[in-house]
């Protein structure tokens, strides 16, 4: 099958309009890797962002007693900046623009007035500034650092860019049902597991939670155990294709960034396949968000989707094929499959595959 043809039998099994519409712009993404068509379809949703860099700015603004913000950088990321803010609970509170450029200041952009950032410290009473350009934050933040604008009112995203979410992830598509029997590939903090719990108000007969990370296994272990989960398997293992030792590299580039992944390089640790740690017992719900590894975890659960066809979120933002390699492999197993794809964040991460 040609990847024309496969385009054109995955935007047939899309279930609504959204999905296509999202199917539409994540092959865009894919081709030209230019996020126009993402952000648009974000603003088309409409949502009410929330938590993430926005919590943190929420602390910052309480500690420092601060009730207005401005964005260094009049570009296209600091408008993207300014519309998740006008979106959530701090709408209202952003002031305008610092720009460098003194051709800019005293115009507006995004309806908003630019103002000097060489000026900064005249703000520095009642705002904090946050930072919003990926290619040049460092650079703006070392430039506010060496003037009098305090420090601790200046936001430099752990990302890279201002991101907050919206949505209720790999839980807002498919209703709970009878005997629920969840594998949690990626279970990073548990958070996910819990959640299921509460989704299928605790009517479910197994958990079987993946994480390879040992030291976020030991943290899911403790947050399962503290929230009282019962009927848990923790497996510390890769999601892989099959049971075999692989190399993981486990980069936390920042406190909230997980960035763990099956590599070419890093510490060896075991993998094993869904259809092997099962064994041929049934498996419900399938949820895989391991960093770039979605693909060859699904085909270590062949059988499992063969036999069991389980309703599965998946996620399709880590590499740009995944979009369209994922959705085409899933019906080459089970071709009355029905796909949603929703996203749950303010940037081009956390997009989810559904199938039914």
């Amino acid at each position: 099958m040609t990847r024309w043809e496969q385009m054109n039998k995955a935007y047939e099994h899309m279930a609504d309009e959204q999905s296509r519409r999202w199917f539409e712009a994540r092959l865009e993404y894919a081709v030209t890797r230019q996020p126009e068509s993402l952000c648009k379809c974000i603003q088309d949703d409409a949502p009410e962002f929330a938590g993430w860099d926005l919590a943190s700015i929420q602390a910052v603004m309480e500690q420092e007693r601060k009730k207005k913000i401005l964005i260094f950088g009049a570009g296209r990321d600091g408008k993207h900046i300014a519309y998740v803010l006008e979106h959530s609970s701090l709408a209202g509170c952003v002031q305008g623009f610092l720009e460098s450029n003194p051709q800019r200041i005293g115009m507006s952009y995004a309806g908003l007035p630019i103002f000097s950032a060489h000026d900064a410290e005249q703000y520095a009473d009642d705002s904090i500034i946050l930072i919003g350009s990926r290619a040049y934050g460092l650079e703006m933040y070392h430039q506010l650092a060496r003037s009098n604008f305090p420090q601790s009112s200046i936001y430099l995203s752990p990302f890279g860019i201002f991101t907050a979410g919206y949505g209720h992830q790999y839980f807002d598509v498919f209703a709970p049902k009878e005997h629920e029997v969840f594998v949690d590939a990626g279970c990073f903090d548990a958070a996910t597991s819990i959640e299921f719990v509460a989704w299928c108000r605790g009517n479910y007969d197994r958990i079987y939670a993946m994480e390879a990370s040992p030291e976020l296994a030991e943290v899911c272990k403790k947050t399962l155990e503290r929230h009282g989960i019962q009927n848990y398997e923790l497996i510390p293992k890769a999601c892989w294709k099959e049971t075999a030792d692989v190399h993981f590299r486990n980069d936390m580039l920042a406190q909230r960034t997980a960035s763990a992944h099956v590599s070419a390089q890093g510490e060896i640790v075991h993998a094993t396949s869904i259809d092997d740690f099962l064994g041929g017992d049934r498996a419900t719900f399938v949820k895989m968000d391991i960093e770039g590894a979605e693909y060859e975890a699904l085909q270590g659960a062949e059988k499992t989707i063969r036999n069991c066809h389980p309703r599965l979120a998946i996620s399709v933002y880590h590499k740009p094929s995944d979009i369209l390699d994922i959705p085409s492999y899933l019906m080459t197993l089970d071709e009355t499959y029905q796909f949603y794809i929703r996203h749950y964040s303010s940037w081009r991460w956390e997009t989810v595959l559904y199938a039914e």
